[in-house]
């Protein structure tokens, strides 16, 4: 969308904002439909994502629902938040299908591939939350370090795991597993202090 096309009324926005709301939300129906299909550790292991997910859609949801409350002069604002809430959660949602991907992978071939699309997935989102930051001007330098941190001792292990794969594929997931919920963990909180 052009700057020429992109709505300028808060009733415009909240039309174009709450159609890529659906967007996420059947993003986020597909998502529970395949943890559903998979096996029931996997799916209990992913009960929790997909319980961050649907808060997280409400939260976005909700700037749908404030921007058409808001006054004409102050709506742009809210634009704002809306718009840097929604990449999080569309980020939130790619990586989380990264990490199913590799959890599902059942030869090595398809688990490297699986990690190497992971730590890509991972490594997007950690920049576009760095960019969020930079753009609001957030004091928010030593979480983004911390943040940056776990991503930098996460891939080489991720890395390592792919490729050390063999017989042993179900006992080299759990420390994938593990440093995966620490990124999730740590992204969540430098999200949370975007806010």
């Amino acid at each position: 969308m052009t700057d020429q096309d992109f709505p300028s009324t808060p009733e415009e926005y909240g039309g174009y904002f709450s159609e890529r709301i659906d967007r996420l939300n059947r993003a986020i129906e597909d998502f529970h439909i395949e943890v559903d299909l998979s096996s029931a550790d996997i799916a209990e292991r992913y009960r929790e994502v997909l319980a961050e997910l649907e808060v997280d859609h409400e939260r976005v949801a909700d700037f749908a629902r404030r921007m058409g409350e808001s006054a004409a002069d102050t709506w742009h604002e809210i634009r704002d938040a809306a718009e840097r809430a929604h990449e999080r959660l569309d980020g939130d949602i790619t990586t989380a299908w990264a990490d199913l991907r590799a959890e599902k992978a059942t030869e090595p071939h398809e688990y490297r591939a699986a990690v190497r699309a992971q730590a890509e997935s991972w490594r997007a989102h950690l920049d576009r939350l760095k960019l969020h930051a930079r753009l609001g001007q957030m004091e928010a330098r030593d979480a983004v370090g911390g943040l940056d941190d776990a991503y930098q001792r996460a891939r080489p292990e991720l890395e390592r795991a792919s490729d050390a794969v063999g017989d042993a594929l179900e006992a080299l997931k759990e420390p994938a597993r593990d440093l995966v919920a620490h990124l999730r963990q740590a992204a969540r909180d430098f999200s949370r202090s975007l806010d």
